[in-house]
């Protein structure tokens, strides 16, 4: 599959494709996008949190057929809070679906975890899934499921994702003053 030998040098047995074969992202092509090797260049910011760390995530603790991947961690205050954690600049324009393998640590109390894009008009969007699983999980959803974070009423927004992206994020909620420890690896886009 083209996806994978573009994020992985050695040979690679069917289930360790990216993404996983059952998958419905598995049936278009795609491209990886953002940089998960370097927690150094990572930017991070929340809101109603403390403490927000990047740090790259223990390769063998990857998910199969994965090189890189990162870890972040936080501490929600009182009422909760949201990590930001950007991992791209941009998107192919023609973008179908997004996806990933997303991580929760078992002491983790997240709500929902995703995606943050920023278009170039400033409009923010969200693609995210419940937090109900811990360890490794593959999360993909399509262009249609991704909503704006503001709604369209507010002056000069319109609710659509228009291009240029000019930024991805990796976010997570989470609950009252609680630890958070997520991850993020193998992230793809289906392009057709």
């Amino acid at each position: 599959m083209l996806m994978a030998a573009l994020l992985v040098c050695s040979p690679m047995r069917a289930e360790d494709r990216l993404p996983p074969a059952d998958s419905e992202m598995a049936k278009l092509p795609g491209l990886p996008f953002g940089t998960l090797d370097n927690a150094a260049g990572i930017k991070s910011s929340g809101y109603h949190v403390e403490s927000v760390a990047v740090a790259e995530f223990d390769p063998a603790k990857l998910p199969p057929g994965v090189q890189a991947g990162l870890k972040f961690t936080s501490v929600a205050q009182p009422g909760g809070g949201k990590g930001d954690c950007t991992v791209a600049k941009t998107l192919d324009p023609g973008f179908k679906m997004l996806g990933g393998w997303f991580y929760i640590s078992p002491e983790t109390q997240v709500q929902r975890i995703g995606l943050q894009i920023q278009e170039t008009g400033g409009e923010y969007f969200l693609l995210t899934f419940l937090g109900d699983f811990t360890g490794w999980k593959w999360l993909e959803g399509k262009r249609e499921d991704i909503a704006p974070m503001i709604p369209a009423a507010k002056s000069g927004f319109d609710g659509v994702l228009d291009q240029p992206v000019t930024r991805v994020s990796v976010v997570w909620f989470a609950k009252d003053q609680s630890p958070a420890e997520v991850g993020v690896a193998g992230l793809m886009q289906a392009v057709q």
